[in-house]
């Protein structure tokens, strides 16, 4: 009988049991066949294979500005339903889209692949480790995000008009945003300007004078200052311009160009102006002393540096170092050469004139010529035949001198009837009292000039030919107020003649300077023309009023 309710019992409690177990059984019979083998749900393939990396990224470049070490931050990764791997689409512009585990798309081609929960999550330099695996760049291009982020939040020593400094977080943000196209350009440039970086400030280390080293290092950080700053220009605004690329190969041509040369130049600085042969030596050491000055030349060109000339003259080929050469030898020549004529000159006025013209060549265009072309040596030819045009400039003051020498010569040994027909032109040329304040005239030297460059015979032919109507007219007026009984009315007229004297020196200085020296040289067209013209002058006018005036009260014509 026990044994028979025991039995009963048993079977009652399995049944309470299987009772109890039936919740259990409907859910697993609604369990995913596939769970439990596979990642944990919500877990993308990047976060699944990114390491733990709280160093710093380094991009072979010493003065690259290191991040601190920032311990990883733990990854939260909430349940969620299984899914499959968020597939990577290749837009038709070359960026990248990938899309999430809600389903949702960066957009414009852009770099983002997680959501914002996710972003906010992660440390920077986690962030831009999944920037490098988005682009399938090498995760040493993290180092050129990170002297970016540098560049962009510096509102100090890198504050650039126009340009708010970023916070890096944000700034980020926008890269994680950006098209990739324009994030690659971004890295292409960086990494292109810091390797030719590297390379020059290895280069400097190596020189071995102190005060060209220091020269050089000077020049090389005014570059980087100079490419940080520009670098933000483009890269430092809310959103990257339609040109981006376009004007970040710009800025890679000019500052990997810029430090190549400073590489090139400190690596063969050690060949010194020294070294070389005695004529170029001399030459580029005394170039230098010009070209070097801000007192010499117009203030506004660049004066050279130490640095500045060695790129100069070492950038030169033999060819062109031997025309520079050539050049100052022969100014050399003509400013000694100048200045011993120039002594020579009697005439007080001719010699200052002289002077005054050799030193606007000595003193302004020489040094101005010279340092446009160390300042452009890429334009050598175009500058070259600036300098050659200075130097023929040089010739032209030395010939002057030297004909004023001779034209004096020449005078002092007249006498007689030569000498009053030289004097009736020249004292109209000569004499400062004669001179307009209204038109200042700076060639009073013209005459001995003209007489030393012609001579003698064609000088009184310019007087007695050329000019014959004016003199005679002139001759004609004084003659008849001299006639005049009547000394009031002499006088006023005489005083008329004086008041001509200006009249007749601005008529003769004008002619002589800008017309007759074609006469001189022998164009009777010109000559002539010059004869016709002069009766129609104002001065020759008065001369005629004048003898009327005085045969009315008197006089003879």
């Amino acid at each position: 009988m026990i044994g028979k309710y025991a039995n009963a019992l048993n079977a009652l409690l399995v049944l309470l049991l299987l009772m109890l177990m039936l919740p259990v059984i409907s859910c697993d019979s609604k369990r995913d066949p596939h769970v439990g083998s596979r990642k944990p749900p919500g877990t993308s393939t990047l976060i699944r294979n990114r390491r733990d990396d709280s160093r710093g990224f380094a991009f072979g470049f010493n003065s690259l500005p290191g991040r601190p070490a920032v311990p990883a931050t733990p990854v939260v990764v909430k349940p969620a339903a299984p899914e499959e791997e968020p597939p990577v689409v290749v837009r038709p512009e070359g960026g990248l889209e990938v899309t999430d585990h809600a389903g949702s798309r960066s957009k414009d081609g852009g770099t983002e692949s997680q959501d914002s929960s996710l972003t906010g999550s992660l440390s920077i330099n986690e962030r831009i480790s999944r920037l490098m695996s988005t682009l399938k760049l090498p995760e040493e291009d993290g180092g050129i995000i990170t002297y970016v982020l540098s560049i962009v939040e510096d509102d100090s020593d890198l504050k650039v008009d126009g340009v708010d400094s970023r916070a890096e977080t944000a700034y980020l943000e926008q890269l994680e945003r950006a098209n990739s196209n324009d994030l690659r350009g971004m890295i292409d440039t960086v990494r292109a300007v810091l390797g030719t970086q590297t390379a020059a400030d290895q280069a400097i280390n190596g020189v071995s004078r102190p005060k060209l080293k220091d020269s050089f290092r000077n020049e090389f950080n005014d570059v980087e200052l100079r490419f940080k700053k520009d670098l933000k220009l483009q890269v430092g605004i809310p959103s990257f311009a339609e040109d981006f690329l376009g004007s970040l190969n710009l800025l890679k041509d000019r500052y990997t160009g810029n430090f190549i040369s400073i590489r090139d130049l400190a690596s063969t600085s050690n060949i010194r102006i020294e070294d070389l042969d005695a004529d170029t030596r001399e030459a580029l050491n005394a170039i230098k002393e010009i070209v070097i000055r801000s007192d010499l030349g117009d203030p506004s060109l660049p004066v050279l540096s130490d640095v500045g000339f060695a790129i100069f003259w070492q950038g030169l080929d033999s060819h062109q170092l031997g025309e520079v050469v050539k050049i100052y030898r022969a100014v050399k020549s003509m400013k000694n050469d100048t200045s011993v004529e120039i002594g020579k000159i009697k005439l007080d006025i001719s010699r200052e004139e002289i002077q005054g013209l050799f030193n606007r060549s000595r003193n302004e265009l020489y040094p101005n010529a010279l340092k446009n072309l160390c300042n452009n040596a890429t334009e050598f030819e175009r500058y070259k035949r600036v300098l050659e045009e200075v130097k023929d400039g040089f010739g032209n003051t030395l010939s002057t001198a030297q004909k004023v020498v001779q034209g004096e010569t020449i005078y002092e040994g007249l006498s007689g009837n030569d000498k009053r027909l030289i004097d009736d032109v020249r004292d109209l040329i000569v004499d400062k009292a004669l001179d307009d304040p209204a038109d200042p005239f700076d060639d009073h030297y013209y005459y001995d000039y003209v007489l030393g460059n012609y001579g003698l015979e064609r000088m009184k032919k310019l007087r007695t030919v050329n000019l014959k109507n004016f003199f005679d007219v002139r001759e004609q007026a004084q003659a008849a107020v001299a006639s005049v009984s009547d000394s009031e009315k002499r006088q006023k007229l005489e005083d008329r003649l004086k008041d001509c004297k200006l009249g007749s020196a601005k008529l003769i200085r004008e002619l002589l300077t800008n017309h007759a020296s074609d006469y001189i040289r022998g164009d009777k067209k010109s000559g002539n023309d010059i004869i016709a013209d002069v009766n129609n002058e104002d001065v020759v006018k008065e001369f005629l009023k004048i003898i009327e005036a005085a045969v009315k009260a008197g006089g003879r014509a």
